[in-house]
């Protein structure tokens, strides 16, 4: 089981490289048969569900959620996959419009790397769970981070209008619009 689960992640990561990238459908699918195996035998290999996650996640999103959470549970990950596994669950509640879902994993990711685009989506999922003081501060964050996008701008813009500030909101609406037809970012 161990040379399996090693022989999977190493067509993983195989796959990934730009010098293997006309065999990287051949090495994902490798990648899938060996990691599964191990699944399927009953290791609570938080790697393996790692891989999985990061195998499904455009084709089948509700399983590369299963597989992401399962890795969590497992614990002992790195901070990198962890974060990976936190990005499947938190963008597949996003495109579920379940933002309250989404707010824990988002939360998780903040804590482990510092994306402006991440504070960003917390932000507008807080907004978006009714929470406009948890989002201006989440989308400040994103704009100490990024300070010339204007999806960040955009955001503030928008709570700060769900907040009542008619000034700011319109000051940051202005600058985003600004940003995008001057092409900052």
């Amino acid at each position: 089981m161990d040379q399996q689960r090693n022989l999977g992640l190493a067509y993983l990561e195989a796959s990934r490289t730009a010098t293997n990238s006309a065999y990287a459908l051949t090495f994902r699918s490798r990648a899938r048969e060996n990691l599964l195996a191990v699944l399927a035998a009953g290791l609570n290999d938080g790697m393996a569900a790692a891989g999985c996650a990061e195998l499904y996640w455009v084709e089948e999103p509700l399983r590369a959620r299963k597989y992401a959470q399962q890795a969590l549970d497992a614990q002992g990950l790195p901070a990198n996959v962890r974060t990976a596994c936190l990005m499947v669950l938190a963008y597949g509640h996003v495109q579920d419009r379940d933002f309250p879902a989404a707010i824990g994993p988002l939360e998780g990711m903040v804590r482990l790397r510092r994306f402006g685009d991440d504070w960003r989506l917390l932000g507008m999922s807080y907004l978006r769970a009714n929470e406009p003081q948890k989002a201006l501060a989440a989308l400040q964050q994103a704009q100490a981070i990024r300070p010339f996008r204007p999806t960040i701008h955009a955001g503030l813009a928008e709570t700060y209008r769900e907040l009542g500030d008619a000034r700011r909101a319109d000051d940051h609406l202005e600058r985003s619009r600004w940003l995008q037809s001057h092409r900052q970012d």
